[in-house]
């Protein structure tokens, strides 16, 4: 059983409280992580500024003992020495200890020493070692029986003074206030991070425990977030003290958690005002899920409605206007359903009906290549056994080549439409005599004329030039004449007129045939359609002309059009292409580069003689072989067949050839290599492809290798023939 889905009332409502409550948390989380950066960033600022006032004033007060020790040792030379003789100063014993006891008081240091190199001259307050450590021109710590002090050091020419001073005597700077808040507190600590100032928290404890060792004076001022001696998470600054000679800090301390305090007022505070922005949104979205989902809801009704066929349910139209405007297309598909559906069953017709003529196309196809097929097949079989007479030898090798040639049309024909169908086909324009491309359409299909006893008559009333495709323009006019010579009874008429107007040249194809219905008329030019479609066909043909015709006029940029008055009437196929810029006749002359077969008119020029020239023929069918072999043999020419390119290679090598015919499709080494190897070593022989592949860019492939001349299968012994010659100039018989 499906599970049931949730209403849109409460998807609209999950989503804007959803929304709210995202917003808030987003909100709070973000404001309350702006202010613990900040917090934290102050606490920083504040141990780093409490460190460095200490540092600073224990610099200044060492600095300040250290020169008035240095103006004691003058002032006391003067008073309680005198210079003998020989230069050294002989001291007053008495005067000297008075002035070094006044020193030591006002100074309130622990104990004082003045000396003369190794000798002793006075002493004050505690027992001082002679031997203490000269830390000049610092200040230094000695830590001795558990007491930390430290020794300033003053001397000149005439005398050193020592003072020694405890430690503790710094602890008033500590004391001052620091503005680091309750937890707050600054040490004097050593270079290990051991504490050498009493601890405000533990003061018995004389050395401080961190977590890591990143507090040490050695690396300089610096602050950080660490554990202290209490397992408090600290924020430290700390700053070395430049009057000592060992590495000596102030430390500053601060609780992290007293410092991120006003972070967590304001946690508590945002979130009394997330939760009552929420309880707003919850009641507003309320009201909206109710105000969107109830007009939705009447829509899924009268959808429901339409789902069921009910077309005549009214759709309801309240709402927000998005929700209006959905009903009023809602209620336009209502209207346009029924149409559509009608529609729907036209085009399914419409379908079954193409789908019908396709299968009837096949049968047609069949049907058509089938016929000469068999008159092939069968005239070959009696050709074998060699029981025909010289009549009907004729005969056969006549009907086998009228079937070759009518598979031919039907194969170029439906290439053609392949490349209509896929875009492909394209024109190779040059500027021709319209009346010359006409005259080789009718010298071509004049036999075909004469089976039927039908006239063919021409009109030319002018003869204007234009820029066409020769080959194409030819083309249309055999397609034109072929489907009037097919369709006029025998002892009938074809008449093609030519004639200029409005600066187009109009050709014009019309026949007493059996005429074109007004049904059919409009589907004169589409493909795969005839009049006389069904299995009781009078007439053959894949339907594929006329369609072809209109695709080439249409591609010239022209327009052809076919009237009829009627069944027994003939037909009249009109023809319209626009003349060049002049009008004026020009004649072209050579051979075309594009395909080498045809003269610049469209018509052939006469098969030409090949004595004298010797032709290397490359092709891996042995019949195909055989028969380019003796064509160009009838016409004088010296023929090699090979049948590899490898073997083709080795006869050059070994000979000297006016010209080579290749095919390109060949196993192992195709056309295109063989073509590519040759031209290595010999760049001046002529070469011609021969080649079942029809598309453009196969004869482009071609050119490229090096081939001059591309004929496509199956092969015209005149057009070989005259290509050889052309190339070879041996076009004389």
């Amino acid at each position: 059983m499906a599970s049931r889905s949730i209403s849109l009332r409460t998807q609209h409502l999950c989503t804007i409280v959803g929304s709210i409550v995202v917003t808030a948390v987003a909100l709070t989380t973000l404001a309350y992580r702006a202010q613990t950066v900040n917090l934290e960033r102050d606490a920083r600022r504040a141990v780093r500024a409490a460190a460095q006032s200490r540092a600073d004033a224990i610099n200044r007060m060492v600095d300040g003992q250290q020169q008035r020790a240095q103006r004691f040792l003058i002032a006391a030379a003067s008073l309680c020495g005198e210079e003998t003789p020989s230069g050294r100063i002989a001291w007053e014993l008495g005067c000297a200890r008075r002035a070094l006891r006044e020193l030591r008081a006002s100074e309130h240091a622990v104990g004082a020493l003045l000396t003369k190199g190794r000798r002793r001259i006075a002493r004050s307050g505690s027992a001082i070692s002679d031997n203490l450590p000269i830390p000049s021109p610092l200040a230094r710590v000695v830590e001795e029986n558990g007491e930390a002090t430290y020794v300033i050091f003053a001397e000149n020419a005439r005398a050193a003074v020592r003072l020694v001073f405890s430690i503790r005597d710094l602890t008033a700077l500590f004391e001052q206030p620091l503005g680091l808040g309750e937890s707050g507190e600054v040490f004097l600590s050593n270079a290990n991070g051991g504490a050498v100032t009493p601890l405000r928290f533990n003061p018995a404890m004389q050395v401080a425990l961190f977590a890591e060792a990143s507090h040490s004076c050695a690396r300089g001022a610096s602050e950080s977030i660490d554990i202290d001696y209490r397992g408090v998470n600290t924020v430290h600054g700390v700053h070395p003290l430049a009057a000592f000679a060992q590495p000596m800090c102030v430390d500053a301390h601060l609780s992290h958690d007293e410092a991120l305090a006003p972070a967590g007022a304001l946690m508590v505070d945002l979130v009394t005002r997330a939760t009552l922005f929420a309880c707003v949104g919850v009641l507003l979205a309320l009201i909206a899920a109710h105000w969107m989902s109830v007009p939705v809801q009447r829509l899924a009704a009268s959808a429901r409605a339409l789902e069921r066929g009910d077309f005549t349910r009214p759709v309801s139209s309240g709402g927000p206007s998005d929700i209006r405007a959905l009903a009023r297309a809602f209620a336009t598909m209502s209207n346009a359903l029924g149409e559509q559906m009608a529609r729907e069953q036209r085009a399914r017709h419409g379908a079954e009906t193409a789908n019908h003529a396709k299968d009837e196309f096949l049968a047609v196809l069949s049907h058509e290549l089938r016929t000469p097929l068999t008159s092939t097949l069968g005239w070959a079989r009696l050709l074998r056994h060699g029981h025909l007479d010289t009549a009907q030898t004729d005969r056969a090798i006549s009907a086998i080549e009228r079937s070759a040639q009518m598979q031919k049309r039907l194969i170029e024909d439906l290439l053609d439409v392949s490349r209509i169908i896929t875009g492909r086909l394209e024109l190779e324009p040059a500027v021709v005599r319209v009346t010359d491309p006409i005259r080789t359409a009718i010298d071509e299909l004049r036999p075909m004329a004469d089976d039927k006893r039908i006239i063919l008559e021409t009109a030319f009333e002018t003869e204007p030039s234009l820029r066409a495709d020769g080959m194409r323009l030819q083309q249309i006019v055999v397609n034109l004449l072929t489907n009037a010579i097919k369709f006029t009874p025998p002892g009938g008429r074809v008449k093609v007129r030519v004639t200029a107007a409005d600066e187009h040249a109009v050709i014009a194809v019309s026949d007493t045939g059996v005429g074109i219905t007004a049904e059919f008329l409009p589907h004169m030019f589409e493909p795969f359609r005839q009049a006389d479609a069904g299995p009781r066909r009078a007439h053959g043909g894949l339907g594929l002309g006329l369609s072809i015709v209109h695709h080439l006029v249409k591609l010239h940029s022209g327009t052809v059009q076919a009237t009829s008055q009627g069944p027994g009437t003939g037909a009249t196929f009109v023809v319209r292409l626009p003349l060049t810029e002049t009008g004026v006749m020009q004649r072209a002359t050579g051979v075309e580069t594009a395909n080498g077969e045809t003269t610049a008119n469209g018509r052939f020029a006469r098969t030409p003689r090949l004595d004298r020239v010797r032709v290397l023929v490359v092709e891996d069918d042995d019949d195909a072989r055989h028969l380019v072999a003796a064509l160009l043999q009838e016409a004088g020419a010296q023929v090699d067949d090979v049948a590899t390119a490898a073997e083709g290679r080795r006869r050059l090598s070994a000979h000297r050839y006016s010209a080579i015919v290749s095919d390109l499709a060949m196993p192992e080494e195709d056309g295109y290599a063989f073509m590519r190897a040759v031209r290595t070593f010999s760049a001046t022989v002529p070469a011609v492809a021969l080649t079942a592949l029809t598309r453009a860019e196969d004869a482009a492939a071609a050119y490229a290798a090096g081939f001059q001349i591309c004929l496509m299968k199956p092969i015209d012994r005149d057009k070989l023939i005259a290509a050889v010659a052309e190339l070879t100039r041996c076009a004389r018989p």
